[in-house]
């Protein structure tokens, strides 16, 4: 015991300086507060109907009808056999039970890297903290994008375990972590974050072959790969579930490539087109060249999209009269459509970063140098069109991805790993004045003189206008008013520059404020390194925090905070609006019965929680309401399809995801976008559309929907999924009576003629998300069409208990021809390799806490 102590001191002040930093940053969260997390409420609206049948029948469905007509929820809302990687998980996080636990895991994780890197104690957690406070990774935390955030917070801690694992003899030891910190990578659900880490794993991997090459090092080398292999193939048996049902779903959705070769206007897609996501929607978000000094100057571009404000007070350089009209223009004067925040690494780190890059000899130095410039060029994404589409047409993997932008957290780890690396150096080898002085003087002089002329001359080297705003002002200013408009241009500029050099100068202090303190430490002057860490933490800290304050603070409007809202006013993404509860009135009007079962549910709740609130009520009045009913509504009031509000409280047409179903986003692109296509809305069962009347929304019933299941008369042959998406529209054809059969995916349909029974009736009797029963009676076969949604493999169709084979009808759609007679029909989702994939996981998870246990138990015993 005497022994650990001592070890343990370090540790422990680590951990309290983080836990302390994370209060401090976000202690709202601590004070029974949330984030408003946009893209949170999102989540709940997509996953709540799955979360509901989950919670009230204890089964998890793999599928949901809340948005999009129907999709698979494999990267909605699963739970996997993941409990000892959630343990670990947790436990890394001391059990925070609040968002604020992903910014505590930057700080362990990359503390933990220090520590397997060799770093010295104190080093490793102002480390930490020069990587935790990266702008970015705050800003997503804002944001909601709390998958994403989670992967990140992994990267430092698996670098450093595979770092390890090839320095090190423990080979069983460091093969357990690496295999343990992988599968926590895995596990967080972000597989473009782990693709990213993997181009850096990769790039080490390259170096490594090369210098055994080159060294001629094989036995040592053989056994590393072996671990390293071992270590990767448990990390992916951990999530296999998870992995192989994002796989063969991926396959079907907008990442897995379009069976289309057309557009919507009928020209050829092949300019478009790639195996996975379309090039134009891949590059959607793409950094500019000029956006990229954000890394250095955090309003390089004028930071988030919002209005200036008047409390700018760069707003007073403007003319009074244009004042009030400079206040309300943009100050995001970037590319992109719009941002919460800049990417800003911190003008200390950057400027350590290039010390480092002369201070460190060795491959690992290039490894970092190499994956920092590609991801760096790969964020440009449309601006570098050249690597984007190598990487889109070569690379695999990489053109199932969207935002190229996300890449940048690569190097939002790379250049403080780096950086980091080289202050360590500079510690453990003394380096002194003398011999480091001219690399000093270059870096230093480069920099300041670079923000100098950044600062006297800013217009020569940026523009403060973004193309949007230069298009639409070259439009306006051709006629009388063109005087006015180039006064506000000018004053538009004028102020934006303002902005601009005001953070070019406090980029420029910072750095002064570092360089004379690695002078200092370089002549003698500081003899401490203790003290050194200490003031370089302090200038950080003073740096990157007040900068992300910018974009998550404790500000309040009118008594309330901005950023932060109750949790109990957080269950629901939003109220309900009128609309919604004329919905819920006209249906408890059409199903008396309903009223009952929602004030028994209510009762229930109110058993276990005697103060519910009225949010809460409203949350169940509407889970009852959808459990109960299966129709779909149109909401024209809000972006129908970046939307998931809507489906918190109903089965929506819309809704949003990454990862939507493939040809649902083909009939978007055919048949909504460029006008709404009523039939396809009938054949999806749309009851209600949802429109905005002068502020008020109300609810519109659809009178003309063809319901649950419809038979049909007549089916239209195509050859061909083009053909089959164009039959669709409403001049060519009537899908009340008439079914598009693409009979190249099912001959065994070529020539079939249905019969219409005018007295045959079918209805729904059973909804379930992952289970719907029908009832069936006709004197003689029906076609049947259903308005759901088709997707194989997965669902299984039965007629009266024995499986019967159904087929895509209307491109998106299922059908199925049933026998004349009385039936039960039954379609039931339900993956085998869920239970399968779980069982596997489980094993895998075992295996990998053995591995680490057995290294562990060596190192010990050997010690």
């Amino acid at each position: 015991m005497n022994n650990i102590l001592p070890k343990l001191k370090g540790p422990l002040l680590a951990v309290a300086i983080f836990f302390g930093l994370t209060f401090a940053f976000f202690y709202p969260a601590f004070n029974g507060y949330k984030i408003k997390q946009g893209d949170i409420k999102n989540f709940m609206g997509m996953s709540h109907e799955v979360v509901h049948h989950r919670n009230t029948t204890g089964e998890q469905s793999l599928w949901t009808n809340s948005m999009f007509g129907g999709m698979p929820v494999f990267q909605i809302s699963t739970v996997y056999a993941d409990h000892a990687l959630r343990f670990v998980d947790k436990a890394l996080t001391l059990f925070i039970p609040n968002n604020s636990r992903l910014f505590f895991l930057y700080l362990i994780s990359f503390y933990l890297m220090g520590l397997l890197l060799g770093w010295r104690n104190e080093l490793s957690i102002i480390g930490a903290i020069g990587f935790a406070f990266s702008t970015y990774f705050i800003v997503i935390l804002e944001a909601g994008h709390n998958s994403k955030a989670h992967a990140i917070g992994y990267m430092p801690l698996v670098f450093g375990a595979f770092h390890k694992l090839w320095k090190s003899d423990k080979k069983l030891l460091y093969g357990g972590l690496f295999a343990l910190t992988l599968a926590l990578e895995i596990w967080c659900n972000h597989v473009q974050i782990t693709y990213y880490l993997g181009i850096l794993l990769g790039f080490y991997s390259l170096f490594k072959v090369y210098g055994v090459v080159k060294d001629k090092s094989f036995p040592n080398f053989t056994k590393t790969v072996g671990f390293a292999a071992i270590a990767t193939i448990l990390a992916v048996a951990a999530n296999f579930a998870s992995l192989y049902n994002t796989y063969t779903y991926s396959k079907a959705t907008t990442r897995g490539g379009s069976v289309l070769t057309i557009k919507p206007n009928g020209e050829s897609n092949e300019d478009i087109v790639t195996s996975g996501l379309d090039r134009d929607y891949v590059v959607q978000w793409s950094y500019g060249l000029q956006e990229s000094w954000t890394l250095l100057i955090p309003n390089a571009k004028g930071g988030a999209t919002s209005a200036i404000g008047m409390d700018n007070k760069a707003v007073r350089k403007a003319p009074r009269a244009l004042q009030q009209s400079i206040a309300q223009s943009n100050s995001y004067w970037g590319n992109q459509a719009f941002t919460s925040g800049p990417v800003y690494v911190g003008a200390i780190v950057v400027f350590l970063f290039l010390l480092a890059c002369f201070w460190i000899q060795g491959r690992l130095k290039w490894v970092i140098i190499i994956s920092t410039v590609l991801a760096l060029a790969l964020s440009w994404g449309k601006n570098f069109m050249g690597l984007t589409n190598f990487f889109l047409d070569f690379i695999p993997g990489y053109n199932k991805f969207r935002a190229v932008t996300i890449i940048l957290a690569l190097l939002e780890f790379t250049i403080p790993l780096l950086a980091f690396m080289g202050i360590e150096k500079m510690l453990r080898e003394r380096f002194t004045w003398e011999d480091h002085k001219k690399t000093f003087y270059g870096v230093s002089g480069a920099v300041l003189g670079l923000l100098l002329l950044f600062w006297l001359i800013p217009d020569t080297f940026f523009s403060f206008l973004s193309e949007t705003e230069k298009q639409n002002f070259l439009g306006a200013s051709n006629g009388a008013n063109a005087v006015q408009i180039q006064n506000y241009i000018d004053a538009l500029k004028e102020v934006r520059i303002s902005i601009f050099k005001s953070d070019v100068l406090r980029s420029l202090a910072f750095i002064v404020f570092a360089a004379f303190l690695v002078m200092a430490y370089l002549k003698g002057q500081i003899k401490k390194s203790y003290v050194f860490i200490i003031g370089l933490g302090v200038l950080i800290l003073a740096d990157l925090w007040p900068v992300n304050k910018r974009y998550l603070n404790t500000e309040k409007e009118r008594g309330q905070y901005v950023n932060w809202e109750k949790k109990e006013s957080a269950v629901v993404p939003a109220p309900p609006s009128a609309a919604d509860n004329q919905i819920l009135q006209a249906e408890l009007r059409e199903n008396p019965q309903l009223a009952q079962e929602i004030n028994v549910a209510i009762q229930n709740a109110r058993a276990e929680k005697p103060n519910l609130s009225q949010l809460e009520q409203e949350k169940i009045k509407f889970a009852i309401l959808n459990l109960n009913s299966n129709y779909r509504v149109l909401n024209l009031a809000r972006s129908t399809f970046n939307d998931s509000y809507t489906s918190f409280y109903h089965k929506s047409i819309g809704g949003y995801h990454g990862a939507k179903l493939r040809r649902y986003q083909d009939i978007i692109d055919f048949h909504y976008a460029g006008g709404l296509n009523f039939q396809v809305l009938n054949m999806l069962n749309t009851k209600y559309f949802i429109q905005n009347r002068e502020g008020r929304l109300i609810a519109i019933p659809n009178n003309e929907r063809f319901g649950n299941a419809w038979m049909v008369s007549n089916l239209i042959e195509v050859t061909s999924p083009n053909d089959a998406i164009l039959a669709l529209k409403e001049d060519a054809s009537d899908l009340r009576n008439e079914v598009v059969v693409n009979v190249s995916d099912f001959p065994e349909l070529k020539a079939y003629s249905p019969q219409l029974d005018s007295t045959a009736s079918i209805s729904l009797t059973s909804y379930l998300p992952n289970e719907l029963t029908y009832s069936f009676n006709a004197q003689k076969e029906q076609l049947v069409v259903f308005s759901e949604i088709y997707y194989q493999p997965g669902w299984k169709a039965y007629i009266d208990g024995v499986e019967v084979d159904h087929f895509r009808a209307n491109y998106i759609l299922r059908a199925m021809k049933v026998p004349e007679g009385q039936h039960e029909i039954k379609f039931v989702f339900n993956p085998e390799m869920y239970s399968t994939g779980n069982k596997i996981n489980l094993a895998a998870s075992i295996l990998i806490l053995l591995l680490l246990g057995a290294g562990i138990y060596r190192d010990q015993k050997a010690n």
